[in-house]
């Protein structure tokens, strides 16, 4: 028996009979085991593991910040209570334009 070999042995505790010997590396277990620690690949497998995990910590880390930054970037109008961004939706508009379009629609509006 090498290392890697493992049985699981069922025994009966009341006649001390073996019931069945299972080999722990032909199981459903063993296969999900092998598929979560390489996708079958092996070290490339491993490698792919590593790169997704890391690239899922850096979205968990980075999420928050992204989304607490655009809250603070969202200011209420002082007479109306809604919000509105400061940052231009457009990359060649400015915040003040955008800010001047916004009271002028709503002066036409009548709000």
């Amino acid at each position: 028996m090498q290392a890697e070999d493992a049985y699981v042995v069922d025994i009966d505790p009341y006649s001390n009979r073996v019931m069945r010997i299972v080999d722990k590396n032909h199981t459903p277990y063993a296969w999900a085991h092998r598929i979560h620690g390489s996708l079958l690949l092996g070290d490339a497998g491993d490698v792919i593991l590593e790169v997704v995990a890391g690239l899922a910590f850096l979205l968990i880390v980075t999420g928050p910040y992204m989304w607490l930054r655009q809250r603070s970037d969202l200011e209420y109008h002082r007479h109306t209570g809604t919000r509105y961004r400061l940052r231009s939706p457009l990359p060649y508009q400015s915040a003040a334009e955008y800010r001047r379009r916004l009271h002028h629609q709503q002066y036409i509006d009548g709000r």
